[in-house]
Order: structure tokens, then sequence, then C-alpha cells
């Protein structure tokens, strides 16, 4: 009896926290990434042919080996911070880094 009550309720435990593994797997736009249009959108080319415009940093173990990177505007006269990002001051470098990303 004891054996039929535990399994019941691991099961009952196993449905109960389905939803919560799942995360947002439910919500259908939640977290989804697409490209902007008008004034917003641009593409990396657009980005490195006016890099001058940009706070540009990366993040990761070299040029050769970028994790990420990051192209702040100066426009707006905010900028982001950011810890262990190394800024890029120049284009060759720039253009390493996107070769390997």
């Amino acid at each position: 009896m004891h054996i039929k009550k535990y399994f019941g309720r691991m099961l009952l435990l196993s449905f109960l926290t389905l939803p919560f593994i799942q995360g947002c797997a439910f919500f259908d736009n939640y977290a989804r990434i697409w490209v902007a249009s008008g004034q917003y959108g641009t593409d990396v080319k657009d980005l490195i042919a006016h890099w001058q415009d940009y706070n540009i940093s990366y993040a990761g173990l070299s040029i050769e080996n970028p994790s990420a990177l990051l192209f702040d505007t100066k426009i707006d006269g905010r900028s982001i911070t950011y810890e262990k990002w190394v800024p890029v001051t120049d284009e060759n470098v720039l253009m390493t880094i996107v070769k390997w990303l």
C-alpha cells in the first residue's frame, strides 16, 4: 500500500512540476529575436561601414576567439557599462573580430 501511495505522490509531483521545467515554452512570442525594420533596421555591413559612430567592445579570449561584439551608439549620450570587455579602436581589429564571429 505504501508503494502505491509513494508512486501516486511522485506522479502528481511530476505533473505539477512539468510546467516549471518547460519554462517559457508556452509563451509564443517570448524571447524571439527578429530583425528590426524601418529607421531602426541595420545589418553588420552598415555597422562596419559606420564603425566610428559607435563605441565598440568585444568579449573573449582574443580577437581571434571573440565571444561577443558590442556596438554602443555615441549619439544617444548614454553608454553601456561593462566589465572585462576590451574596446576596439582600430578598423583592422574590428574586421578580424567580425571574420571570426
